[in-house]
Order: C-alpha cells, then structure tokens, then sequence
C-alpha cells in the first residue's frame, strides 16, 4: 500500500488532482462556515491556574476510580473504556460546577447555549465536505510516519472496536460517540480554547488547542489528522460560541470512524 500511494504521488496528474481536492474542499468549506454567522465572543472568566486545578480534577478522579479497581478489571479493556468515560464525564462536571462556583462563568460563557438547528446543519455540511482534506492528511500522514523509518501503531481503542463484537462493542462504540465528545469538546474547547483566547488570540488559541487535542491521543501517526480535527472543532466553536456544534459534529465523526473501523476500513 505504502509504494502504491508513493508510486501515485509521484505522478504530476495525480498531484494535480490531489491539490485540486483540497483546494476545491477548502473552499467549499469555508463558503459553508461563513453562512454561520459569527457570535460575540464572551471572554473567558478563568485562567492558568484554573487549568492545573483542571488536571488535579482529573487525577483525583481517575485516582478515585484506580482505588476501586482489580487486577482482574485493569485487564479488560471494555471496563476500562467504560470507566474512562465515566471518568471523564465526572471532570467535565466538577469543573463545571468550578467555574460556575469560584469564577462566576456564565453558562455562555462555557459554551451553554441555544443555537437555531439551521446552524447545526451547515456545522455537519462543512464537516462532510472537509472529509477530502481529511483522508489527503491521513494519507500524507502514514507516508511522511513511514519515510522516517516508524511503523504506525493503531490506538488502543481501534484495536478494541476491531476486535469485540455484541453488547461490548456497542457500550464500548456509546462511549466513543457520547462520553468522549462531551469531554473533549467542553476542556478542549469551551475551556482550553477560551483560556488560550484571552491570551494569545484567535489564531494562536486555535492551533495551541489543536496541537493539545493531538497529544494527548499519543499516537503518531494520527498527530495530523487529530490536529487538523481540533483545528475544525475550534473553528466551529468561535464561530457558534455553542459547544454542542463540536460536540455534535466530533460525536458524527467518531461515528463514521467506528463503522469503518467494523468494516475493516478504518
């Protein structure tokens, strides 16, 4: 596969035609997001020390939950896919109820906001019509991981969707579309990106964010591809300011991913 995709991009048509997708895509992409018209941005009421107070949060629970768990448990990946994003929903909810408390954030503020569904569809139409750039990202991805000498490694919960069937896939695919949507998208986004916004702008908090969002899915060869979600997410929460766009379109995309992945796609 690695010397077909080489072999193809050597090829000056095929370049052309590579650049032209995602010319095409980028384009179209932003002419959706523009029908999205942007919100007041509300700054965010919380800084840098409530980002640790953030990770303490985490740790704690996750702590918390180590404390209950046996060798036996630490074994099965289902429990452990199911207590992580139990765990994570706790966070979310802790810091949450944080904000609100010590920093008087307004639910707008963190993304909590009603928002006309005619928006949430252009969200998706952009998200679909951005796939092009997303597969050309996955496929420069693997060959530059490739060229360096590594052998790209599946994440952990990929290898968990290939290989479970029955009611533990289906728990285990909830957890990926629901749990960790809701997750990622209210400390990546409503929170992190915010916090970053206040101090380095718009531009700088999208990539810090994206580059954060990337790292901690510790895989490699998915480091492009991931940034460029966070990139996408984050654009489409400073567009909205409402954090279930993210969240419905991350949920939409983790979606698609599993069904691949069951199809032996992905």
């Amino acid at each position: 596969m690695e010397k077909q995709l080489i072999d193809l991009l050597k090829s000056p048509q095929a370049i052309a035609v590579f650049v032209g997708i995602i010319v095409a895509a980028v384009w179209a992409v932003s002419c959706v997001l523009r029908k999205i018209k942007s919100q007041p941005f509300e700054k965010a009421s919380w800084d840098i020390t409530d980002f640790f107070v953030a990770v303490c949060i985490f740790f704690v629970v996750l702590g918390i939950a180590q404390f209950f768990i046996t060798q036996e448990m630490a074994g099965d990946k289902y429990i452990l896919i199911v207590l992580n994003g139990l765990i994570q929903l706790c966070t979310c909810g802790f810091l949450c109820l944080w904000l609100r408390k010590f920093r008087n954030s307004s639910w707008s503020s963190l993304g909590i906001v009603k928002l006309p569904a005619r928006k949430a569809g252009y969200a998706i139409a952009a998200y679909l019509l951005s796939w092009p750039i997303f597969v050309c990202i996955v496929i420069l991805s693997y060959l530059l991981v490739t060229s360096m000498g590594e052998t790209p490694q599946k994440q952990e919960i990929v290898i968990y969707f290939m290989n479970e069937q029955g009611r533990r896939l289906w728990i285990g695919a909830m957890v990926a579309i629901v749990f960790i949507p809701i997750f990622e998208e209210f400390f990546f986004r409503a929170f992190l990106y915010s916090l970053l916004r206040s101090f380095l702008g718009v531009p700088l908090a999208i990539v810090g964010s994206a580059i954060c969002f990337a790292a901690v899915h510790g895989t490699l060869v998915g480091f492009l591809p991931i940034a460029s979600l966070g990139v996408f997410f984050a654009l489409l929460y400073e567009r909205t300011q409402a954090i279930w766009i993210p969240i419905a379109v991350h949920s939409l995309h983790n979606l698609i991913t599993i069904l691949l992945i069951i199809q032996g796609i992905g």
